[in-house]
């Protein structure tokens, strides 16, 4: 049985600062779950649903975030460089004072509908776009 299949469902989880790195939690539920300062570098959540999950602080370096939603989310000081974000979903998702520098195949209409402030670093190809009107 994978990680993903034990916590499989969106109930309500507190996995707050565990090391989860290199896990694959592909396709698992983590809506409202509280992860804030989680270990997930180089973890596979690949199409992930993590809606409203308190992901503050969280380490989500180099891993695979492709087709997961984060409607939503907390991604406050979270560190996503590295991370491949194709599909992601970041509709309401907070990532004030995030780190996205270097992330891949993220596309500028998920992180408009994101919130975010001038703390949050974008990668290079959007670092001169106003993305939310600061």
């Amino acid at each position: 049985m994978t990680v993903a299949e034990k916590i499989y469902g969106g109930f309500e989880l507190n996995f707050a600062a565990a090391n989860l790195a290199r896990a694959s939690l592909r396709g698992a539920d983590l809506s409202y779950a509280n992860a804030e300062g989680v270990d997930l570098r180089e973890a596979d959540l690949r199409l992930a649903t993590l809606i409203e999950t308190q992901l503050s602080h969280a380490d989500l370096r180099k891993a695979d975030l492709g087709g997961a939603n984060f409607t939503n989310a907390d991604l406050q000081f979270a560190r996503l460089n590295g991370s491949n974000m194709q599909g992601v979903i970041l509709k309401g998702a907070v990532l004030n004072g995030a780190d996205l520098s270097e992330v891949e195949n993220l596309d500028i209409d998920a992180l408009r509908s994101a919130i975010g402030d001038g703390e949050t670093r974008l990668p290079a190809q959007f670092a001169s776009c106003h993305i939310w009107n600061l």
